[in-house]
């Protein structure tokens, strides 16, 4: 079967509680199984707004449900925390500076934190897909912060959610999320009541920055809790929505009117979180129900303190967001046909691995793949060169999970160089068919760092676009591809990001091969893993 279409398409156009096993042993010996710890941040100001930093355990009072608790836990120093840092990259993050600005103050906001802290980063517009896992090394986020490209809607309570369940495997008792964002949610699978109820599932405190334009602020800034859109859809006031969720959580929500402001605000918010107080105890009701219980802090001797900490909590079993999910705005007929799933690499796997179906690590030169001119094993790759479709040793795979790295060698064309009829471009096609397959192709720009890709299906020798991205800023020279399919579902990672994700059930099994047209290439450590 000849297979090029999809080729010349791309050329030529992501607390409530913690469960504690035991109190740590700085804290005591008591051996608590399977007992529900609640933890909070809390700042402490005096009536001029400065911080009080001198109290000490007996100056806390600490009531759930009016009921006097005992606190089992307190660290009044700078207490290390795990946080991530949500940016917004969808269409309108583009306008006036919005988005470069943001990615230089959260730079900044690392720099600023303890040392001990650990941070991870996720970019969010319709889709979300975590740029940068856990880390200490803040200077690893440079580069793939660099690569955002501002594109589509905004998805915002689905990468909330997104957010909280990666941070959760944070290694802190202390937690919070950095949101910086400029507009309402629009494509949202979860719904805000169902965000909100998550939220108060969490320990974790929110810090949402609306960064809006002048019309946007004009717009927001009303009551009401609907806005109606230029298009006629009707969203979720942002302004009310992201002051909702952060005086929930014990947090803040900023507005800053321009850059300067949006810098002294990642400030602010990176002195506050120095300047808190950890409390936590195990309630005396330990019965997991779902009723929302109020908490309320007092501090002795201090008259009138300003505190700040979560309102209440939830003490409910792991949120199941698939049923929770529904249209966030006023009709469903303004729901998106097609919402993409997030789906985050774990830090750790739960649990052991699937063994591969099939590896290749080409690092034997016997390798059963074609050997000629072209196309040869070298040193744990496989080399290209030239326009190749090459099929894998023939399997038939329905369900499959794919990893291949593949990167552009030897000589590359100087920067500025990216005519159509000049790109290189490398992918696979999957689910190949007697009546056709699907298509990834994937043409990084020399000299930039983005590129595009486009997700093909070939159907009856027919070729329709499913999905495609002209400036694509996680693509390089060298990428990780992985394609996941199960049943009609197909999911595209680059680099570890969610870029496509959808339903099609044209074809439901088939083989797969690899596709390069350019001048040179290589591939290699290229992993199926099966999906039961």
């Amino acid at each position: 079967m000849k297979r090029s279409l999809g080729l010349l398409a791309l050329l030529g156009g992501l607390l409530t509680t913690t469960l504690a096993q035991q109190k740590p042993a700085a804290e005591s010996d008591t051996l608590r199984i399977n007992t529900a710890l609640v933890t909070l941040s809390v700042g402490i100001t005096d009536k001029q707004g400065q911080p009080l930093t001198n109290l000490k355990q007996a100056d806390f009072v600490l009531y759930e449900d009016g009921q006097l608790q005992e606190l089992d836990f307190f660290g009044a120093e700078d207490q290390p925390i795990s946080f991530g840092l949500l940016i917004d990259r969808s269409q309108s993050m583009g306008d006036t500076g919005k988005l470069e600005n943001a990615k230089a103050v959260l730079q900044a906001f690392l720099r600023a934190g303890n040392p001990q802290n650990e941070a991870f980063c996720l970019a969010f517009n319709e889709t979300a897909g975590v740029v940068m896992d856990f880390t200490s090394e803040y200077a690893r986020m440079a580069k793939p912060l660099s690569r955002l490209w501002a594109e589509g809607g905004t998805a915002f309570y689905d990468a909330l959610n997104a957010g909280l369940e990666h941070l959760q495997r944070g290694k802190h008792r202390r937690r919070a999320l950095i949101v910086v964002t400029d507009g309402g949610d629009q494509h949202s699978r979860l719904r805000l009541d169902a965000l909100l109820k998550r939220v108060q599932q969490s320990n974790t405190q929110i810090y949402i920055i609306g960064f809006f334009s002048s019309l946007e602020a004009a717009a927001y800034q009303t009551d009401d809790k609907k806005i109606e859109l230029m298009g006629g859809q009707f969203v979720d006031n942002p302004r009310l929505v992201f002051k909702t969720l952060a005086a929930e959580t014990g947090a803040e929500t900023f507005f800053p009117k321009n850059a300067a402001e949006l810098a002294d605000t990642i400030t602010r918010i990176a002195a506050s979180l120095r300047r808190q107080y950890t409390l936590a105890y195990y309630p005396a009701n330990q019965e997991r129900d779902d009723r929302y219980r109020r908490l309320e802090v007092r501090v002795r001797n201090v008259s009138p303190p300003q505190i700040k900490t979560r309102q209440g909590y939830r003490l409910t079993e792991p949120f199941d967001p698939a049923a929770e999910v529904g249209s966030s705005t006023e009709t469903a007929s303004t729901k998106p046909a097609e919402t993409a799933v997030f789906t985050l690499t774990p830090r750790e796997p739960a649990e052991t691995p699937v063994p591969p179906l099939y590896r290749e690590t080409f690092d034997q030169p016997s390798s059963q793949w074609p050997q000629t001119e072209k196309t040869y094993v070298k040193k744990g790759k496989y080399y290209v060169h030239g326009a190749a479709v090459i099929p894998l040793p023939p399997f038939q795979y329905k369900d499959f999970e794919l990893t291949v790295n593949a990167a552009l060698a030897g000589e590359v064309l100087p920067p500025g160089s990216i005519g159509a009829t000049e790109l290189s471009v490398m992918g696979l096609s999957f689910r190949v068919n007697p009546h056709g397959y699907y298509e990834l192709s994937l043409a990084p720009f020399p000299g930039r760092h983005m590129g595009m890709f486009t997700l093909s299906k070939v159907a009856n020798g027919q070729s329709t676009i499913l999905r495609r991205a002209d400036r694509e800023p996680v693509i390089g020279l060298s990428n990780q591809i992985k394609v996941r399919c199960r049943g009609p579902q197909i999911e595209l990672f680059i680099n570890g990001l969610l870029v496509a994700s959808l339903k099609d059930e044209t074809h439901q099994a088939g083989a797969i091969s690899l596709l390069f047209n350019g001048k040179a290439a290589t591939f290699d450590d290229l992993t199926i893993r099966r999906l039961d």
